[in-house]
């Protein structure tokens, strides 16, 4: 019922309050004479009584009013005038408006007792836990709809049956326990027990046990409120399970977990700590992560990390060193992650971090070798362009005497013949050498490219936090006389490519030729 619709009522109400008294009166009336007085009085009193039960307060006590003032005016005499001369007549005024008055104050308390009656069964009716009452007999007495759908008996096939039904064999004493103080009047609240449903199957429930008491007081039975827990036990068995996977993959993983406050201070670590950098949990347990970052990185940290605390993920991580217990500092990479609760605010940040140490390592050898090879390269070049004009040269003279011979043999004598000859062979000899040479430079460095570093497929990101350049290797040799003994002719072990950078090639000349 809405408020004009109750507005409505309470003015309909104080209408018939007001006027049936009159009507009444005004029909009584004509045979004011014909009938007992104690007619009239019931009469009234009835009508009075009909207003009153409605249960609004100002109609009951307006139609009190007004059956007192008609019967004064209309049934006593003197008739049609207020002025009572009887007693009785005046007794009779007084009681239509008393019986007005207690009739509406008891229509009206009950009929709020009525509408709390009506709210407390709806409450029972449309729970979403069941409700049971039973008496001191342990017979069951009421059963809401809850109640079947969680236990699978019908309010039929339940009700007058004893509650032991329910109850696992196991469990007869407590329920013998709580009877007990039920009985002394206690209450006992969510009790997690279990209960037996229709089907036999056992379900875990949280019940709640209450006296119930009669208008005197008297305890005459007890309420029982059983919500089902079987989703809660499931889903805490799932959290549980869940917690626990988390919590061996987090200590067993071989990257470091660590989780901080937002001023930075540690409140969980892995124990991977240990394995990484040396520590054993408890030394890092409430000290400041950034305590253990070298200082050429730690105002690049401490900005990523006050970033992340605002709620961002910085992209692509970071890389950074980290103090270990021994004082050396290790390269590691990672990710922080901001944590946030429901409502968005952050709480702190959990943040995973891999020992990159080897690979940094890796990768400066690497690049050592690649400028070790790039210098190789260089003069190598310089090399073949001082092989390519000697060899030459001697080309040039054998060309030059060979022709001499050629053109001229006619009219050369032996001896100068022989000169020339000498002049030829010395060139050939020259040739020989530079070719040998040649030759034992490509072995080399073919033997060389088969132990040169693949490129190390690690990430090395620069510039972020560490600001390190990578450090340059040591001469890097590689004895080959030893291959020199499979049926190939011996050669010298090619020199450091660093020895060649800046310098050119001495290539040996022949002594000695015959210039004509």
């Amino acid at each position: 019922m809405n408020v004009l619709d109750r507005f409505n009522r309470h003015y309909r109400l104080l209408a018939t309050g007001l006027v049936a008294p009159l009507v009444a009166a005004l029909i009584l009336f004509p045979f004011r004479s014909s009938f007992p007085q104690t007619s009239y009085d019931l009469l009234l009193v009835l009508v009075v009584v009909g207003v009153a039960s409605a249960g609004d307060r100002f109609a009951g006590w307006l139609a009190a009013l007004s059956a007192g003032l008609c019967f004064g005016f209309f049934l006593a005499r003197p008739y049609l005038g207020f002025h009572i001369t009887e007693a009785a007549d005046l007794h009779t005024a007084l009681l239509l408006l008393l019986v007005g008055v207690a009739v509406t104050e008891i229509a009206h308390r009950g009929r709020e007792a009525a509408k709390y009656a009506n709210r407390m069964a709806a409450v029972v009716e449309y729970s979403g836990d069941a409700i049971i009452g039973r008496g001191l007999d342990d017979a069951i007495t009421s059963w809401n709809p809850a109640a079947e759908r969680i236990l699978g008996y019908s309010s039929q096939e339940i009700i007058g049956k004893s509650a032991d039904v329910l109850i696992p064999k196991d469990r007869a004493g407590e329920a013998k326990a709580i009877g007990a103080e039920v009985s002394a009047g206690a209450s006992v609240e969510h009790l997690e027990t279990t209960r037996v449903r229709k089907a036999g199957t056992v379900i875990p429930v949280s019940i709640t046990v209450s006296p119930i008491r009669d208008v005197e007081g008297a305890i005459v039975g007890a309420s029982t409120i059983v919500p089902d827990r079987s989703e809660q036990v499931r889903a805490d068995r799932m959290l549980a399970d869940t917690s626990r996977q988390y919590r061996l993959l987090a200590e067993n993983a071989s990257d470091l977990v660590v989780m901080t406050s937002p001023d930075s201070v540690i409140t969980w670590v892995s124990p991977s700590l240990t394995r990484s950098l040396g520590w054993a949990v408890e030394d890092l347990m409430g000290s400041r992560l950034l305590d253990l970052v070298h200082p050429d990185d730690a105002a690049a940290a401490a900005g990523s990390r006050e970033a992340v605390h605002l709620g961002a993920t910085p992209a692509g991580g970071f890389l950074t060193r980290f103090r270990s217990k021994s004082g050396q500092y290790r390269w590691m990479s990672g990710v922080t992650t901001p944590v946030k609760d429901e409502s968005g605010v952050v709480l702190g940040a959990v943040s995973g971090l891999r020992d990159v140490e080897d690979l940094v390592r890796a990768r400066e050898e690497a690049q050592g070798l690649s400028n070790a090879l790039k210098i190789s390269n260089d003069s190598l070049r310089d090399f073949v362009a001082v092989a390519s004009h000697d060899l030459r040269s001697p080309l040039v003279t054998i060309g030059g005497f060979a022709s001499i011979l050629t053109d001229n043999w006619a009219k050369l004598s032996d001896e100068d013949r022989l000169k020339h000859l000498g002049a030829i062979k010395r060139g050939v000899d020259r040739l020989s050498r530079l070719t040998n040479d040649l030759l034992t430079s490509a072995k080399v460095e073919a033997e060389a490219e088969q132990t040169r570093p693949r490129a190390h497929p690690a990430r090395h990101r620069t510039g972020q936090l560490s600001g390190r350049e990578p450090r340059r290797t040591g001469h890097h040799r590689r004895d080959v006389s030893s291959r020199a003994g499979r049926g190939r002719r011996p050669f010298a072990p090619h020199p450091h490519p660093g020895q060649l950078r800046g310098k050119r090639l001495q290539v040996r000349r022949p002594s000695g030729l015959y210039r004509s």
